[in-house]
């Protein structure tokens, strides 16, 4: 057959995508992925895989998850903007199924989606518009509350606020304390004098109860006010009432920085800030590319984390892959004390893998995880898998790098119910991907398809039109198909020159390139096709069509067409040429194996044919049915022992290039009661644990029937004893200290009565060298006992006190108190004595205990007061009294005979004093003032002075 040829050369401007169906014949079946959940009808086209991954300048989050009150999540989801209209938010609510129950949509109220963020008074949407005139009468951005059904309550914005275009390069996020809604996002600004709109982050405050704005920051400024430019992503949280920003900057500054303002008044930031670099980026300032991006931001109890990715900034200009990285800084940094510790997750050596742009998810204040993909070819891009660890609340890793099937996005997983949660879209495919927060290596996705559901017959009409009722809703639907189409087709290669029609005559192994056309107003083209003898030839789509390999010599006919309008099939008849010389020959059958229980059993066949392949294929004894054993694909093959495969048949099926197969004949698996040996094949082996903790012994034995009997004596008996409580091969042994230097051993008994002993265990105790309890300070009082103790673990310790007295640098030691505990008797030289206990091992090593020091506790008090006296003319008076007390000082007041005021002596000032003779002190009186340490005063009685 002769046909015109029409060249036609596929350039790069030609993409062509195609949903592929396998078709068994002419008719038509759906590709409709099964899912786990409901879905609703309300599909709508777009994407989020992969949108938290970014290469430099972070995207406004379109993708939010959020758990209601009721328990239902939450979906709520911006949706591309149509041309001359406000974008639209699509709010839909699932069980914790994942079971769609309910949808609504809202409008945006101005012309581009900044956010969404839930409070317990309602809901908010950011929204924002360009300013290009830059009119300060202009409303750059909006903050829109609506109620928990949300119906628009009401609404607060910035005018004009130095915006030229608001949400550019960059990002928005926000946080919430009390009423107050936090929002950190990014503007272009207005032209400064180079003519040019630099970009920047910007800040605002809402009270949320009166819906208004308490603070704000756009302007430019300096790092101390909060202020970075450019800044490519921006998150925020509250620390009390502190506003904390970070900011991914290229200039100013050039790094990733955190910013904490210093105003503690919640509703207001702007003013001076702290901040730090949590990394420096390397380069030169304002060089847009840092090989830096930022995926998270979140508060431990004491700490900031900032996660993300960085390439190696010592050689910045070269490097290219990047490694994930987690910040950390003390929350209580300031602008000159403090500083961040970088600690990188992952170390993919440089032009492997790449990480892309992580997630940081915080369980609770000392529990985050890290999850990340990463960019390699080797990756199928709709099984990517998913890495993520978990980190503490210093961003230290804990345990051991995970991985999971699936897709990040830019949804920020959310924590309920001992998950964590996030979801992908992909046109009308949701996934709900989990992580149980209590086993972190336990996983789980469930896809909900979402849109109409078109039945299996729906068919175009004779103007492209398939009318259909959906099988989900029941709603009577329609929409328009290609109602002309065309084939393209070469057998060279692919980007050659196409036919309108293919070889009719190939070989095989030839391959036929299709590159297949529709036109009409169908915005998803399709192609359907069939094989009419599958074993001769095999489709496999690529994004301009597909390629058709040819299998085995015959005939066949090939139909393609556009999905839902098999009309328009176009069929062609193909001749495959090719030689069946080399027929498959089985030159060895398998044959029948007995082996003894618990062995391994081998079986073979051997063949002669051209690129032969085998599958092994089985049925259990009593069954009909071959089963495909499809870890069984080579000549030769073992089969591990198990019990219900005694009687077991198999088969090999031997397959050639071209397709062709033939089957073995069948073996048949038998399995024979093992000589099993009465013997001892697993000593017990000693062990070491650390005090307190259990102990495990474990002995293997083979034979019958056997009986296990452990046995135990403690260090220093010679005797043993049976343990009657334990009785099994594996054993543990709870802590008890005596139990140290313990030996075990256990007597196998067989189905015989035979006996045998195994070897000897011995269990020891690490019990570490240290003090656990400390000497603590002792307050007792006057004639009273002092105690004083310590506590220490380890071995052979011995016990010795050392003792200082008050104003002395020199230890003594205490030769008499040599226990962990002692007493101390009253003297009162002891106040203020220092005891210290120096502990020794049976190592030799040595341990000081702290310090604790001895006071007494004696009340000031006059124990004996001043007595009057009379005296000859002419000689000395005594008077004295006694006290006690501490520190104490004396001073000694008279009055003369007559006087009624009392009169400081100050030159008398000890307990005891002499008076001289002097006449006018006859009938003097005298009396003491005692004072302590403390400054308390007592005052002693009046004693009167008498000459005779």
């Amino acid at each position: 057959m002769n046909a015109t040829k029409r060249n036609k050369k596929i350039g790069l401007v030609i993409v062509l995508t195609l949903v592929v169906s396998l078709v068994c014949g002419l008719g038509f079946v759906p590709n409709v992925r099964a899912s786990a959940a409901s879905g609703s009808c309300d599909g709508v086209a777009g994407h989020n895989v992969d949108y938290n991954n970014y290469d430099t300048r972070a995207a406004v989050v379109t993708s939010y998850l959020y758990v209601c009150s009721d328990g239902k999540l939450m979906r709520v989801q911006s949706l591309p903007a149509e041309t001359d209209k406000n974008p639209e938010v699509l709010i839909q609510y699932y069980d914790s199924n994942y079971n769609f129950k309910s949808s609504k949509r809202i409008t945006c109220d101005l012309p581009i989606f900044g956010g969404f963020y839930a409070m317990s008074n309602g809901y908010y949407i950011l929204s924002g518009q360009s300013n290009p005139n830059e009119d300060n009468s202009v409303e750059v951005y909006r903050i829109t509350k609506y109620d928990l059904s949300w119906n628009r309550i009401s609404s607060v914005g910035l005018y004009g606020a130095n915006t030229y275009s608001p949400f550019q390069a960059g990002s928005a996020r926000f946080d919430s304390k009390d009423n107050y809604l936090a929002v950190r996002t990014c503007h272009t600004m207005y032209a400064s004098s180079d003519g040019l709109h630099h970009q920047a982050n910007v800040s605002i405050l809402i009270d949320t109860t009166n819906m208004e704005i308490t603070d704000k920051h756009y302007a430019v400024a300096y790092s101390g006010a909060g202020y970075c430019s450019h800044s490519f992503n921006q998150y925020v949280r509250f620390d009390g009432n502190r506003f904390i920003g970070v900011d991914h900057g290229d200039a100013y500054p050039r790094s990733v920085a955190i910013f904490k303002s210093k105003s503690t008044t919640l509703g207001k930031f702007s003013g001076s800030h702290d901040y730090q670099d949590l990394l420096p980026i390397t380069g030169n300032t304002g060089d847009n590319y840092t090989g830096v991006s930022v995926g998270g931001f979140e508060m431990s109890s004491s700490n900031y984390l900032v996660v993300g990715n960085s390439t190696d900034q010592d050689n910045w200009s070269a490097s290219k892959t990047r490694n994930v990285f987690v910040s950390v800084i003390g929350k209580d940094f300031t602008s000159t004390s403090g500083s961040s510790v970088v600690r990188y997750i992952t170390g993919y050596p440089e032009g492997g893998k790449s990480a892309k742009t992580p997630v940081l998810v915080k369980i609770n204040d000392s529990r985050f995880l890290v999850l990340w993909s990463v960019s390699n070819s080797s990756e199928v891009s709709d099984k990517e898998t998913i890495y993520y660890v978990e980190i503490d609340g210093a961003g230290n890793k804990v345990g051991s790098v995970h991985t999971m099937t699936g897709h990040l996005s830019d949804c920020q997983p959310i924590v309920t119910n001992g998950k964590v949660i996030w979801y992908t879209w992909d046109d009308n495919d949701l996934t709900f991907y989990e992580i149980s927060t209590s086993n972190i290596s336990s996983t789980n996705s469930v896809t909900v398809t979402e849109g109409h559901v078109i039945p299996a017959s729906a068919k175009a009409d004779s103007n492209g039109v398939v009318s259909y009722t959906c099988e989900r809703c029941g709603k009577k639907l329609s929409f328009t198909v290609p109602n002309s189409c065309s084939d393209w087709w070469n057998s060279v290669a692919m980007y050659t020159s196409y036919s309108s029609y293919p070889d009719s005559v190939l070989d095989v192994g030839d391959v036929l390139y299709l590159w297949y056309q529709v036109s009409g107003d169908y915005d998803v083209y399709s192609l359907a096709y069939s094989i009419s003898d599958p074993s001769k030839c095999v489709f496999e789509a690529n994004s301009l069509g597909g390629t058709f390999t040819m299998l085995k010599p015959g005939t066949l006919t090939i139909s393609v067409w556009p999905k839902y309008n098999p009309s328009l099939t176009k069929s062609y008849l193909i001749t495959i040429n090719g030689t069946a010389e080399n027929e498959i020959v089985i030159d060895k059958q398998p044959q029948n194996a007995t082996v003894e229980e618990g062995k391994i059993a081998y079986f073979s066949v051997k063949a002669t044919g051209e690129g032969l392949s085998y599958l092994w294929q089985y049925k259990y004894a009593g069954s009909s049915t071959w089963t495909d054993w499809t870890s069984k694909k080579t000549a030769d093959i073992s089969v591990a022992y198990a019990a219900n495969r005694d009687g077991m048949s198999l088969r090999c099926v031997v397959t050639d290039s071209f397709g062709e197969s033939v089957t073995s004949d069948e073996a048949v698996l038998k399995y024979k009661e093992a000589e099993v040996k009465f013997a001892i094949t697993g000593q017990p082996v000693s062990s070491t644990v650390e005090s307190g903790n259990i102990a495990y012994f474990e002995v293997k034995a083979t034979g019958k029937g056997m009986k296990y009997l452990w046995q135990y004596k403690n260090a220093g008996s010679s005797n043993w004893t049976n343990w009657t409580s334990k009785t099994t091969a594996k054993i543990s042994v709870a802590y008890a200290d005596y139990r140290d230097g313990m030996s075990l051993r256990c007597v196998v008994t067989d189905a015989s009565g035979s006996k045998l002993t195994s070897d000897t265990a011995v269990l020891t105790y690490n019990t570490p060298f240290a003090i656990t309890t400390q000497p603590v300070n002792a307050v007792v009082n006057e004639n009273e006992l002092a105690y004083f103790s310590v506590k220490a673990t380890g071995k052979g310790l011995k016990y010795l006190w050392q003792y200082k007295n008050a104003g002395s640098s020199n230890w003594t030691d205490w030769t008499s108190k040599k226990t962990a505990s002692i007493s101390v008797a009253y003297a009162d030289y002891r106040d203020g004595m220092s005891l210290r206990c120096v502990i020794t091992d049976a190592n030799g090593s040595k341990l000081t205990s702290d310090v604790a020091v001895l006071k007494y506790n004696i009340p000031l008090a006059i124990l004996t007061q001043p007595q009057s006296t009379t005296v000859k003319t002419g000689n000395l008076a005594y008077f004295s009294v006694k006290a006690s007390g501490k520190n104490l000082k004396y001073l000694w007041q008279y009055k003369n005979a007559g006087d009624s005021t009392w009169t400081d002596w100050t030159s008398k000032k000890t307990a005891s004093i002499s008076v001289a003779y002097a006449t006018y002190r006859n009938g003097m009186q005298v009396r003491c003032i005692v004072t302590d340490y403390e400054g308390k005063k007592l005052t002693s009685d009046a004693a009167t002075l008498y000459y005779n």
